[in-house]
């Protein structure tokens, strides 16, 4: 999906910021996907005072799981550009 996103990688940590390339809300986007798909995922201009486009995915799941939100958000944001 490097065509929609590109990501920072984490130093250490459970938590992992990526960056969507397409200009949007993130907010309205991240409350969107969480009520269409069930993923949640945290804007950084909500916790981190970071400009938009950022979200904060945490990776610390099942890889299952995380694997299946990752496809989803990916669905859902082609779908949606």
């Amino acid at each position: 999906n490097a065509d929609l996103f590109e990501w920072i990688e984490p130093m250490a940590g459970p938590v992992m910021l990526v960056r969507i390339k397409q200009p949007l809300e993130t907010h309205g986007f991240t409350r969107r996907l969480v009520e269409e798909e069930g993923v949640l995922l945290i804007p950084c201009t909500t916790c981190f005072g970071m400009r938009e486009g950022y979200l904060r995915l945490g990776l610390g799941s099942d890889p299952e799981v995380f694997d299946s939100g990752l496809k989803r958000t990916a669905r859902f944001l082609r779908s949606n550009l």
